[in-house]
Formats: structure tokens, sequence, C-alpha cells
């Protein structure tokens, strides 16, 4: 009987792992979301038990300092990452990912890391996700002079599209129009 390729452990993977829930909750954002360790603790000891071993690899990296709109300095990392999934017999799928984050400390790279491997995890295993990744809602970064504070954390507060649409149609400009639009876009919804 000849060895299992890579694409065949992984199949094996996904039928042993359905899903990872997300138990994790972000206060700022106010959405649940599933972690790093949410998905390692789901996905570590079945790639084990199945011969997996996902090594990252990463092949572009950039850093910046920002300003956020609070006008706190922040670190942005934005990286590539390449996740090989390589099995006993050394057969290998690599998935090509980006890692995108931000932080006021000395995390923003570990973070990055964080991002790319678990998307890198979920995208290739096909785990199920219905939601917009909330990820890219945390920080408002750049926001026009016509878009207050208030107005993001007012979009980020609605639970339905129909209040969002609410919002949009009580913009008081084109900027906070533009805006609305473009976080609906992000939500994938029309306002």
């Amino acid at each position: 009987m000849s060895e299992k390729t890579i694409v065949q452990r992984l199949t094996d993977v996904m039928r042993d792992v359905k899903a990872v829930k997300k138990e994790g909750f972000n206060n700022f954002g106010r959405y649940n979301f599933r972690g790093i360790d949410d998905v390692m603790n789901a996905v570590g000891p079945v790639f084990q038990k199945h011969g997996v071993v996902p090594k990252p690899e990463v092949t572009d990296y950039r850093r910046e300092a920002i300003k956020s709109t609070d006008g706190k300095v922040m670190t942005s990392v934005v990286l590539r990452m390449n996740v090989h999934f390589t099995g006993p017999a050394n057969d290998v799928l690599t998935a090509t990912v980006w890692g995108e984050a931000f932080d006021c400390g000395d995390k923003a790279t570990a973070k990055a890391h964080s991002v790319a491997l678990r998307t890198a995890i979920l995208q290739t295993l096909c785990l199920p996700t219905q939601e917009p990744d909330p990820d890219e809602f945390s920080y408002q970064i750049g926001a026009s002079s016509g878009v207050s504070d208030e107005l993001g954390k007012a979009a980020e507060a609605c639970a339905t599209i129909e209040e969002l649409r609410q919002l949009y149609k009580r913009a008081a400009n084109d900027d906070e129009r533009l805006f609305l639009s473009e976080y609906a876009n992000k939500l994938q919804v029309k306002p």
C-alpha cells in the first residue's frame, strides 16, 4: 500500500475538523472571532494524527509607523507568507496568504504572522465561515476630515443592514456617505 499524498492527508484532516467556533469576543469592534489559538487547538492534534506539518515562510515583509484617527502612533505590518503543508514523504502543498496587523506596542509582527497562518489553515481546510473578516474593522486609519470617530463607531454598532441604511440616510456630507458605502462594501452589502 502506498503512502498517502499530502492532499489525501489534508482531506482526512478536513473530515476530522468540521468547524472552529468563534469563541473570542472583541469588545472594541463588538464581534466574535476565532483566534490562532482556537484554530491551533482544533487543528493541531488532527495534523499530528494525519502526519501533516505546516511550515510557515515569510516571503514579503513591510513595516511602518502610522497614526490612528485618535493620534496614537502605531506599527503596521503587512507580510506575505507561504505555508508549506508537508507530509511524511516530504510532499508539499503550499498556500500563499497575506497577514496584516496594527499594534501600538511591539506585537504587530507576531499578530500579522498569526493572521496569515490562521488564514492559510482556514482556507486550505475550507473551514466554513459565513461572516466577513471583522479584523479589518478594528482600527480606523486615515479617516477623512469629514468623517468623525463617532460615525465609525456608529457604523460598527449597526446590528442590521437596515440600521446601516438609516445611518447612511442621516449622513451629513459626501465624505460620510463615501465612508459608509465603503464600510458596507467591506461587509458585502449595499447601504
